[in-house]
């Protein structure tokens, strides 16, 4: 997943992780949903029921992976533009 981060100012960085913050959280939450429906799947000896609850929770395995990668890349780009704006105030100064 590549995205191009555009933050200028500190606000937009906290405002983006405000809303990846809530993504990732609802996936999280999918997360526990998709492990307690294996659990009450096996249970009940539900094969069709346990099946899909796990590639359920392949694929959300893999978006909150993604997510965290997309985090960490933002991260990065923030702490980028950050040094850009310093180094332009250092050269105004």
């Amino acid at each position: 997943m590549t995205n191009t981060f555009n933050f200028e100012t500190r606000e937009q960085y906290i405002a983006w992780r405000a809303e990846w913050k809530s993504a990732y959280e609802t996936t999280s939450i999918a997360i526990r949903a998709a492990k307690k429906a294996i659990k009450t799947a096996n249970r009940d000896n539900d094969w069709i029921a346990l099946s899909r609850a796990h590639w359920s929770l392949i694929s959300l395995k893999k978006q909150a992976n993604k997510q965290l990668a997309e985090r960490a890349d933002s991260k990065m780009a923030a702490a980028a533009a950050r040094e850009k704006r310093l180094q332009q105030e250092a050269v105004v100064a």
